[in-house]
Order: C-alpha cells, then structure tokens, then sequence
C-alpha cells in the first residue's frame, strides 16, 4: 500500500505540531529531562499503524516486533495520557496495543490510560462511519478501565 502523503517518513505530515514540540522542549529544559521519541514504520515491507509494533511482525527487524521496553517504561507512570491522529486509525491501534499488552502483563496499569478525546479526530469519509466505529472499540476499552477525558477535565 502506499501511504498518504501525510504518513511519509521525511515529510511535514510526519512532525509534530510546532506548539506541541515547543512544548515538549520546554518541558525538557524545564525538568533536565530528555524527550523519548518513537519512530515507526521504517520497514517497507509491513504496515505499521500504532506505535509499539507493526501489522504483521518481521522476525529479522526487532523495529517491526512489540517494543516491550517502552511499554514497560510508560507503565512507571501515574498516568498515561493518549492522544494523536487519527483517532480512527493510528491512535486506535496504538490504543489497542496499549490495553492487550497491559492485559496479559500489567492489568492494573489499563486504569492508568487516559485518552484525550479533544486531542484527536477521526478519518473522514463519506461511505464509512470512522467515528462512530472508534467510539465503538473505545468503549470495550473503558470497559476494561481506561479513562476518557478531555484536556479541560482536572488529572484524575
């Protein structure tokens, strides 16, 4: 498949906001921290919509199989807060990576997630209902004990 535009490694689509990257940056100045930043979809052979690990896995590039080292180290934390483009596609997907890793290994880590249903939209189409299918899966996933919030709600 080839990605929209919006996707390519390299391209404008693929930076993050410049208000959310000043953040980022002042944030790490800030605490003398350093930002994590993940890469994905570096295989052209696989597709790789959420974050921690491709469509169908390549045993021969560790890049494609779930990154367990960064789902342990997200856990660590208080909360974890969820948000991006497209709600619909990417951020489902790194959603339901998140709640089946935390699943099998860390149950109670699922009441951590907090996804921020203001900081993200969904694919639009006229012949499919991409929202409405998302809302569906983000449902069984508070089920499960994520929180949905908007940026405006008080940390809970």
């Amino acid at each position: 498949m080839i990605w929209p535009f919006h996707c390519l490694q390299g391209t404008i689509g693929q930076s993050l906001v410049p208000a959310l990257s000043e953040a980022i940056m002042y944030h790490s100045a800030a605490r003398g921290s350093q930002p994590t930043l993940i890469s994905k979809g570096t295989n052209p052979r696989t597709e790789h919509y959420g974050i921690f690990k491709a469509e169908v896995e390549d045993p021969k590039d560790v890049s494609t199989q779930l990154n367990t080292t960064i789902l342990d180290a997200i856990a660590k934390h208080d909360l974890i807060y969820v948000a991006g483009e497209a709600k619909s596609h990417c951020v489902l997907e790194t959603m339901n990576q998140l709640v089946s890793y935390f699943g099998k290994t860390q149950p109670e880590t699922i009441k951590k997630i907090r996804f921020l249903m203001d900081c993200t939209s969904s694919v639009q189409n006229p012949n499919v209902d991409f929202e409405a299918l998302a809302n569906i899966e983000l449902e069984k996933m508070v089920q499960k004990g994520v929180v949905l919030v908007k940026s405006t709600d008080p940390i809970s």
